[in-house]
């Protein structure tokens, strides 16, 4: 039990986590047998109890450079099975078919080509040379086509265009690159001196907003994951860091102010107190 506020009834009190911020059927797919729940049921229930096991490991002292890894592949997961992620989908996938035959038009090798997709932070595209040339050289018609296929491609990876990130969960290699980014930052597990954090339904925060700059999880009341780039040389070892209490209330304001709906915690005082923030915000 926790102690919750919910804006749209305007009220704090004790409530099951189990019926907290949840999204009924996100994951479901829709076929013509019915409604299939095997990715909810089989794969994120794996995802789900791996993750249990890893926090279990923190909670007992591990801070070693396996778990982290293992903890980067973990939060790769809960980022790309986000709500939010799953909605926006289709207008990144959108967004980056239009550069990738924007940089496919200007180049006139394949080595242009990757390098102009390398500098503006695409990465590598798996096309080969034949393919790039037979590419350059169809009309503008079949050229649209192609792209069009590709687009239709993104959206159902994983063999479900409901759920077109279903793939990076079950494939691994699919978060590789985001699971690279976190690794390259340093990581601290911060431990406030009193329980009085608050999570919302904002999940992971990034750093200014930039996912590039710094991940900020509240894992309870009195611990946060703190994932941040730097410039000198990172550690590959979790370091441990105690929370002052400007560090505390500045977590906690941002949590509100990125949060939506929910806000819980293990203090009522200080979900009241936090929710008065939450509702101005909102209103």
């Amino acid at each position: 039990m926790v102690w919750s506020y919910d804006w749209i009834a305007d009220k704090v009190e004790e409530r099951s986590v189990a019926v907290l911020m949840a999204k009924y059927d996100l994951y479901t797919q829709q076929t013509a047998a019915g409604p299939d729940v095997s990715l909810e049921t089989g794969e994120l229930a794996k995802v789900d109890t791996n993750g249990a096991m890893l926090f279990r490991r923190l909670d007992d002292g591990d801070r070693g450079p396996a778990l982290r890894e293992e903890l980067a592949d973990f939060f790769s997961v809960m980022a790309l099975r986000h709500p939010a992620t799953v909605v926006g989908y289709p207008l990144v996938a959108a967004n980056f078919v239009i550069k990738f035959q924007e940089y496919l038009n200007v180049a006139n090798s394949i080595d242009d080509f990757h390098s102009v997709m390398d500098g503006n932070g695409l990465g590598n595209i798996e096309i080969s040379e034949d393919e790039f040339n037979i590419i350059k050289n169809e009309n503008i018609h079949d050229v649209d086509t192609v792209f069009g296929q590709i687009f239709d491609s993104f959206l159902a990876s994983g063999g479900n265009q409901d759920v077109p990130f279903s793939h990076v969960i079950t494939d691994p290699s699919g978060r590789e690159d985001l699971k690279n980014r976190l690794l390259s930052m340093e990581w601290n597990l911060g431990r406030s001196k009193r329980p009085k954090l608050v999570i919302g339904d904002a999940g992971v925060m990034f750093q200014h907003g930039d996912s590039d700059l710094g991940w900020k999880a509240v894992l309870g009341p009195d611990l946060a994951m703190l994932i941040t780039k730097q410039k000198q040389p990172i550690s590959s070892m979790i370091g441990d860091v105690i929370l002052e209490k400007w560090q505390v209330d500045n977590l906690n304001m941002e949590m509100v102010a990125r949060s939506e709906r929910f806000l819980v915690g293990s203090s009522k005082r200080i979900v009241e107190k936090f929710s008065q923030y939450m509702v101005r915000n909102n209103a």
